[in-house]
């Protein structure tokens, strides 16, 4: 009996093994219609898929969904729900993003400015809540707007705020906005999970997303977030809520809009070896909830403290 046991629990292994998967993703030579299965394109239809979106799609516990870093955005929103984008506690599913750029940022209208004064143009946002402005898919300094002000402050070339619902922006001289191309915070964040469980997400930069680069709801367990890059997000780098248990390790967040992470009762949040940067607004907000920085728990005057 002990012997048949064991071979069984062999065979289950080796199944378990041989059915996780490489799925691989281009937005360069990748097709939605493909399986996925080869990191090169060829006529059995097996090569890379287009859209991360449809890998996760395709994914099974232990897969790990590899994206190629083709130098262009993905511009798509990701999410993770239940039993579609997770994996087990002995396969996680994995996503590799190899240093690719996440966006969610969208053009600022061709047209839409008018000269104020000077090196300085404007216009108004058709969404004023958590707006970021980008150049060359670089998130461009805002500069802040005191209390009661009737006008801009100062702004340097390149420079950027946010008076009265319209969006100031100094140009350099002889330039005009539209010549530079600019975008602005759209999609409402990159990465949602939702009652997802055994995550290893690694290696991805997330940017322009009106809400957050990665926005962790409720009921997730076992999420690992490592090596990502959150920057230039209109409210938060990462934002975890609700009955959530989320590892973040070696991550860089910074140049977000409200705050660089953020978490909600009664989340409980682990952060190791991480840089997340003072840009002008909190490093973390802490509203609730359980958080560790570098093993020490951290409360809301920004120092972790020992018990």
């Amino acid at each position: 009996m002990f012997v048949r046991l064991t071979i069984v629990l062999t065979l289950m292994l080796a199944a378990s093994t041989c059915a996780a998967r490489q799925l691989y993703v281009s937005n360069v030579t990748g097709n939605d219609r493909n399986r996925g299965l080869s990191a090169v394109g060829g006529s059995d239809g097996a090569g890379p898929l287009r859209t991360i979106r449809r890998a996760v799609h395709l994914s099974r516990p232990g897969d790990e969904i590899v994206i190629d870093n083709t130098g262009i955005p993905y511009r798509e929103c990701i999410t993770l729900a239940g039993r579609r984008g997770s994996g087990t506690a002995t396969w996680p599913l994995i996503i590799s993003g190899n240093g690719a750029v996440l966006d969610g940022s969208v053009p600022v209208p061709q047209g839409a400015w008018e000269h104020y004064q000077a090196d300085i143009f404007r216009f108004t946002p058709r969404r004023q809540t958590y707006l970021r402005l980008f150049h060359k898919d670089r998130p461009l300094v805002e500069k802040p707007v005191p209390p009661g002000a009737l006008s801009p402050p100062p702004l340097e070339p390149l420079q950027w705020c946010l008076l009265n619902s319209q969006v100031y922006f100094r140009v350099e001289p002889s330039t005009l906005p539209d010549s530079y191309q600019l975008t602005q915070t759209g999609h409402a964040a990159g990465l949602t999970l939702y009652a997802a469980h055994d995550v290893d997400i690694r290696d991805l930069v997330i940017q322009g997303y009106q809400l957050d680069g990665v926005t962790v709801h409720d009921l997730v367990e076992r999420a690992v977030l490592s090596g990502l890059t959150c920057r230039g997000n209109g409210r938060s780098g990462i934002s975890v809520g609700g009955a959530s248990r989320v590892v973040i390790d070696q991550c860089l967040l910074g140049d977000n809009g409200r705050g660089q992470l953020r978490v909600e009762a009664p989340a409980a949040v682990e952060v190791s070896a991480s840089d997340v940067l003072d840009s002008g607004v909190p490093r973390f907000l802490l509203q609730g909830g359980r958080l560790l920085v570098d093993g020490k728990p951290f409360r809301n005057d920004e120092l972790p403290h020992s018990e």
